[in-house]
C-alpha cells in the first residue's frame, strides 16, 4: 500500500513537535539574556502542541476515515493454510482407515479456510462424530507426525 494525503496528514500531526526549539533553547549559555523565558516558553509552546495534537489525534484519524488493516486476518489464513496443507502431505502415504479420516477432516479444514470460515473443528470424543478406531494409538501417532510438520511448516 503506498502512502497517500490522508497517511501524510495523520504522520505529520503525531511527528515530533518542538524537540529542535527545545534543545535550542536548553543549548543556550547560561548568561544569555532572558534564557531562563526563553526556556520557559519553548516548554509550553511543546508542552501546549503535544497536548492539543494528543488530545486532537484520535478524532483526526476518525475524520480521515482509514480503511480497516486486515493484515493480521490474512496473515493467520495463510499459516493455517500452511499448516493444513502440510498436515494433509504428511498423511499422504499412510493408508490406514484412521489416516483416511485424519485427511478427509484436514481437507475440509482446508477447504473451510481457503472459504474465509473458520478452520472445523474436530468433533469431542462424546459427539456424533467420533470415531472410536480414531482414538486408538495409531491415530495418536499420526496426529503426532502431522503436529510435527506443523512446527516446520515455513
Amino acid at each position: 500500500m503506498s502512502p497517500t494525503f490522508k497517511h501524510a496528514v495523520a504522520i505529520g500531526w503525531s511527528g515530533m513537535r518542538g524537540i529542535v526549539t527545545l534543545a535550542a533553547a536548553m543549548a543556550l549559555p547560561a548568561s544569555f539574556p532572558f534564557g531562563e523565558f526563553i526556556q520557559l516558553a519553548a516548554f509550553a509552546v511543546v508542552l501546549g502542541t503535544l497536548v492539543i495534537q494528543g488530545l486532537t489525534l484520535g478524532p483526526l484519524v476518525r475524520l480521515l476515515n482509514f480503511p480497516k488493516d486486515n493484515t493480521l486476518e490474512r496473515e493467520v489464513k495463510l499459516a493455517r493454510e500452511a499448516s493444513l496443507w502440510a498436515a494433509r502431505q504428511k498423511l499422504e502415504n499412510e493408508g490406514s482407515v484412521s489416516a483416511e479420516r485424519l485427511r478427509a477432516e484436514y481437507e475440509a479444514a482446508l477447504h473451510q479456510v481457503k472459504a474465509g470460515k473458520p478452520a472445523m473443528v474436530p468433533p469431542d470424543r462424546s459427539g456424533p462424530g467420533f470415531c472410536a478406531a480414531c482414538a486408538s494409538p495409531a491415530p495418536r501417532r499420526l496426529k503426532t507426525q502431522v503436529f510435527s510438520s506443523f512446527r516446520t511448516t515455513p
